[in-house]
Order: structure tokens, then sequence, then C-alpha cells
């Protein structure tokens, strides 16, 4: 059975895009210090994650933030000469720091980091501020992604979609919702489960890019069972 990662990557744009909105005020100070000409190295990688899990203070947190998503975006362009003041004052910053968070996990996602994306996550999802029921869903897609990445834990895979799916039955990110948990139950030897997800895939979301891809899987099943 094939590792399950299906889409889910930032386009360059949108990375580009929150580059260009001067948010990545003093982000590489550490970096800088340490003439970090390129990528983040390892060793600056996990101090950072460590600060975002351990660091009590706000703008640390959000420096490490910042420059983890500035690490997905392959760049050393980061406006080091603003603060961190300019960016905290700037206007409309929940949902910028939502989209930042989003995408530092989305890249830890991507590189296998599942422990870390879910801290993230997790503490962004406990947050009383939370904006947009939009937002939370793809935190929610994320965290099931990571659950199910980080040791193939379906149950908690499934609860979490499931969750998401009762909170927000019309959600966009349905199709890739259903997708997941008829996947899940493939990849547990459930068959049955299996076709019946995936057939909801298809007769729901007929246009979307998860109907195809599950008439894919669909096709190969063993009958019968």
């Amino acid at each position: 059975m094939p590792e399950y990662r299906f889409v889910l990557r930032p386009t360059s744009e949108e990375i580009t895009r929150a580059l260009d909105q001067r948010l990545v005020a003093g982000v590489l100070d550490e970096a800088g210090r340490r003439d970090s000409t390129t990528m983040l190295d390892d060793a600056l990688k996990r101090e950072l994650l460590s600060v975002m899990a351990n660091d009590a203070s706000p703008e640390n947190s959000y420096r490490a933030f910042l420059a983890l998503l500035a690490d997905a975006a392959g760049t050393n362009d980061l406006h080091r000469g603003q603060t961190l003041l300019a960016w905290t004052e700037c206007a409309g910053t929940s949902h910028d720091v939502e989209r930042l968070v989003y995408f530092t996990a989305l890249h830890l996602y991507r590189t296998l980091e599942y422990d870390a994306a879910l801290g993230l996550i997790n503490r962004h999802l406990a947050t009383p501020d939370t904006k947009g029921r939009a937002g939370r869903d793809q935190f929610l897609m994320l965290k099931a992604l990571c659950v199910w990445g980080g040791g193939n834990d379906g149950a908690s895979a499934i609860e979490v979609v499931d969750a998401m799916l009762t909170e927000h039955p019309d959600s966009p990110l349905a199709p890739h919702a259903l997708f997941l948990r008829a996947w899940v139950h493939l990849y547990c030897g459930r068959i049955g489960a299996a076709r019946t997800g995936f057939g909801e895939v298809v007769s729901k979301y007929p246009r979307s890019e998860y109907a195809t891809r599950a008439e894919e899987l669909l096709a190969g099943l063993p009958a019968g069972e």
C-alpha cells in the first residue's frame, strides 16, 4: 500500500504573497547571527521547533513560525530590517497569522515532521480566537493527515475527519475528508467500508479530483467483500 500523500501543497504564489505582505519582520535574527545564507540547517530548525513548543513569549513563537515559513518558501529575503513590532501593529494580522501558522504546519507535514506539525496545529486550534470556519477545516484536515502519517493511527484520523464533517458537512474540503476516511479503511483492510466510502465520494462529488481517484481505487478492489 503506497503512503497517503495527496495534494495539500501551497502554491508558489500563495507563499510569495505571504512573504510580500512584509510580515516577516525580524525573522531570522538567529540564523543571521549564524551567517545562514540559504535554507535553515537542521540544528537551527530544531531550535525553532523547540521555541514554538516551549517558549511562553508570543514574540519568540511567531519569530519561529515566520522563520520556518521563509524556509518553506526557499528564500532568505526576509526583510531583516523590519521589527516585530511593525508586524504586530499591521492591520489584519489575525488572518495573516493563521495563514503563516498553516503554511508552517503544512511544511512540517510535507517534510514528515508529523509530531511538530501536530503540536503547532493543536496549539492553534486551542486558541479561542481561531478565525473562520474554512480556516478551521483546513487545520482539521491537516491534523488528520498528520495523525495518519505519523503512525498510521486510523482510528484517530477518522475521529478527526468525522468531527470536521459533523461540524461542517458542506465544507469545501468534504471531498478530501471523505476520500481520506475511505483510504484509511482500505489501508486497515476494511474493504467493505472502503468501498462504501469511495462510492460516497463519487456519488456526492462526481466532478472533484477525489472522485476520479476514488473510481480508480474502486476498480481495483476485490469483489464480494
